[in-house]
């Protein structure tokens, strides 16, 4: 069982990995339509770069012409043989980095990805992409760059297509051109394209991370682009020090738009006429790939409350991208048969970046009928009482942590929820074989992700199934997460309350952090982060427990667990309850922490100890 809380600590194993992919999208719902950044600096800045010291000044000066900051120091890998720490990087609210002459960044790039992971917020430029001299290290290693390391250009394009026109990142951006930039027309890693040079090329000139608090920018920061070039790294730089999270414009509640994506209009009228029956939906669009040569973009796609997406032919990786970063900018999806079906799936980014909940396989022929209801309550199923459909993919599991909802009467899935997206799966093809509440299934799921049903899961029926949730925190000094179990997001939760042990975290640091990610991970066996030395003998384990907080560890002072055991527990395993500890494995042996019993309730005996940072944990008797 994983609990996340926050939107920027990143990727601690690889067991974690794919939650925390998306966590920082699904923190993200707050959205903007303003044209202007407005900075609550003024901020300090550091340049790190291997740059010629001329060239560094230029930028520091431009930068320092903007009331925004106060401070821009730099760092130059040419003139220095001393890394910074992680702790000095944090003296600074952002980074700016960019490289240029030959030299080995891969230790630059491990410096740049574990701040990253630690939540900080950065800002790369050109050549840090390029073929020659890129960034390397953990910043390529763990998938972190935005554009693939490519040869660089050294010829004039202006900007051409802005994207996202209300960007942040492209407020009062009128003209621009560059001469150095890394020639690729493709984002990886998600990256979601925000702007983009002139049409006879379509280079990338600006991306966001999905994930982490960086933007990239696909200029060489000395030559300054022309006019406008400052003016877009001072936009980044308060962008990610900010944590504005944009998002597309998205229509106002009072109306609700669905857009119908598929490529067979003779089923998806007859969908579009069963939805346009309830009076949920203002408007239900068709948009047919199939007989379409031009697809919308990511903004015109976030005009809609919500997408329903499926295929009957081979779709291209276009669909797949785009879903994808819909997703990713906080879009509802409801995805059908047979777009996780092997020959027929979308592709592209919706498989790359994990967003599927179904291995792409066969489909299968044959009507299945409804069987049993996993999540009986979840509003998906309001109302579904008889359903058949003939037409499905043939999977019992799901991928990627999805949730599953309901299964057919043979045991395949039926309907599933991903654990950080906005996004679920009806397992079923929208055909005149498909019978019952089919259309209120897909009423159901669309009202869903859009956010108009709130819902508390009981659970899943795998108790040991991860979820992640995610909430923005700022750590002063003494900070309490408060009883983070009633905090969360009822759409997030996975959990029945009952089956998390650990209720409330007291984190005192030595300094304030804006933006922090929690996340436990909570076990009932030896951690899959092996751990070499077994617990004192005698023992009995109630809950293992790994905690990482998104700060540099040097900072966290004290950390006071306040945490529950059923009453149960101890009468099943002989335990008395004077004897429970929590446990810290401090690298070659567990310490047994001071442990204190609160008080006790007909279901749970209530305990607090303390402990000075993050690690593996047991909970023990």
């Amino acid at each position: 069982m994983c609990i996340i809380l926050g939107s920027e600590y990143l990727m601690a194993s690889k067991k974690i990995g794919m939650l925390l992919i998306a966590l920082f999208l699904f923190s993200t719902f707050a959205f903007t339509t303003t044209t202007t950044v407005k900075s609550a600096g003024p901020y300090k800045i550091l340049l790190i770069t291997s740059e010629f010291p001329g060239e560094v000044t230029n930028v520091t000066n431009d930068l320092l012409g903007f009331s925004d900051f106060s401070t821009v120091d730099s760092w130059n890998y040419n003139t220095n043989t001393t890394l910074p720490t992680i702790d000095e990087l944090f003296d600074y609210d952002a980074l700016l980095v960019w490289t240029n002459i030959d030299g080995n960044y891969s230790l630059v790039g491990d410096l740049i990805s574990d701040y990253l992971d630690a939540g900080g917020k950065a800002v790369i430029m050109t050549f840090s992409d390029s073929a020659s001299w890129n960034l390397g290290g953990r910043y390529l290693s763990t998938n972190k760059n935005l554009l693939a390391p490519t040869d660089e250009g050294y010829d004039y394009w202006a900007l051409g297509t802005i994207e996202n026109a209300s960007h942040p990142v492209m407020a009062n951006v009128t003209t621009f051109g560059s001469n150095y930039r890394a020639n690729t027309n493709e984002t990886v890693n998600g990256g979601i394209v925000i702007a983009r040079y002139e049409s006879a090329v379509n280079y990338v000139l600006a991306a966001q991370s999905p994930i982490y608090n960086m933007i990239t920018l696909n200029f060489y920061p000395p030559e300054r682009g022309t006019s406008d070039g400052p003016l877009m790294e001072r936009n980044a730089l308060v962008f990610v020090i900010e944590d504005l999270h944009y998002t597309p414009y998205v229509p106002p509640t009072t109306e609700f738009r669905v857009l119908l994506m598929c490529d067979d209009e003779s089923w998806a009228s007859t969908v579009q006429t069963a939805l346009s029956a309830y009076t949920d939906f203002d408007e239900v669009v068709l948009w047919n790939y199939y007989s379409n040569t031009t697809w919308p973009t990511l903004e015109e796609l976030s005009t809609y409350n919500a997408v329903c997406v499926w295929t009957n032919y081979n779709p291209p990786d276009t669909m797949g991208d785009l879903i994808s970063d819909y997703l990713d900018n906080g879009g509802g999806v409801v995805v059908m048969t047979f777009a996780d079906s092997a020959g027929w799936a979308m592709g592209g980014r919706y498989i790359s970046t994990g967003k599927n909940l179904l291995a792409p396989t066969d489909d299968r022929f044959g009507t299945l009928t409804l069987g049993e209801l996993t999540i009986p309550s979840h509003p998906v199923l309001a109302g579904v009482t008889t359903f058949s459909a003939y037409y499905h993919n043939n999977e019992y599991d799901t991928i990627n942590g999805g949730i599953v909802i309901a299964k057919y009467n043979n045991g395949v899935i039926l309907a599933a929820e991903s654990p950080t997206y906005k996004m679920i799966t009806l397992n079923f093809f929208p055909s005149d074989s498909t019978t019952g509440d089919a259309s209120l299934l897909i009423r159901n799921a669309l009202l869903y992700v859009y956010g108009a049903v709130p819902y508390n899961p009981g659970g899943p029926k795998n108790p040991d199934q991860s979820r992640g949730m995610a909430f923005d925190y700022t750590i002063t000094q003494g900070f309490t997460f408060a009883n983070f179990v009633n905090l969360m997001d009822t759409r997030s939760n996975a959990f029945a309350p009952s089956s998390i042990a650990i209720t409330n975290l007291d984190v005192t640091c030595t300094r304030s952090f804006q933006h922090v990610q929690l996340l436990i991970d909570e076990t009932n066996d030896n951690p899959i982060y092996p751990i070499p030395v077994a617990l004192p003998s005698g023992l009995t384990v109630y809950k293992y427990e790994k905690l990482v907080i998104g700060v540099p560890p040097s900072t966290i002072a004290e950390v006071t667990f306040t945490f529950k055991v059923p009453q149960s527990w101890f009468s099943s395993f002989g335990v008395a309850k004077t004897a429970l500890n929590l446990y810290q494995f401090n690298g070659g042996s567990w310490d047994t922490l001071p442990t204190t019993m609160l008080s006790e309730d007909s279901s749970f005996v209530y305990y607090t100890a303390s402990s000075t940072g993050q690690g593996v944990y047991a909970i023990a008797g």
